[in-house]
């Protein structure tokens, strides 16, 4: 179970990490999907930003209070990406494949947690 949280969650952080890297840097397909759904370029940095700090929430051990947070906005960020995909008449399904993952995440790490494993220690498979 810890080997399936951490492989879930390294995942996770990699798909924040670099899909925050080209929402910053601008990359053309970052602005025309933001655009396409109706908000501002600007929005890119603030979604930019949210992901780095929730990966870096889930990646830094001992941020158990902190983890819970980055879960709770990265659903509330993939909630949103779906609603306004669906108000758009796009698909939701890239946003509610992300939000399976960060489920899938969580849920893990409340297991692993509850089994009195130490996830918060870092990856020692």
């Amino acid at each position: 179970m810890k080997a399936a949280y951490w492989i879930t969650t390294g995942l996770l952080a990699l798909l924040l990490l670099s899909t925050g890297l080209l929402d910053i840097t601008r990359q053309p397909a970052m602005v025309a999907g933001v655009t396409s759904l109706g908000y501002p370029e600007y929005f890119l940095t603030l979604d930019a930003l949210a992901k780095w700090a929730a990966a870096l929430a889930l990646l830094v051990p001992g941020l158990v209070v902190t983890r819970e947070w980055a879960y709770a906005g990265l659903t509330f960020l993939t909630l949103g990406a779906a609603w306004s995909h669906l108000v758009c008449h796009q698909s939701p399904a890239p946003p509610l494949v992300v939000l399976l993952l960060v489920q899938a995440s969580c849920l893990l790490w409340r297991r692993t947690r509850r089994a009195g494993a130490v996830v918060s220690s870092g990856p020692s498979l």
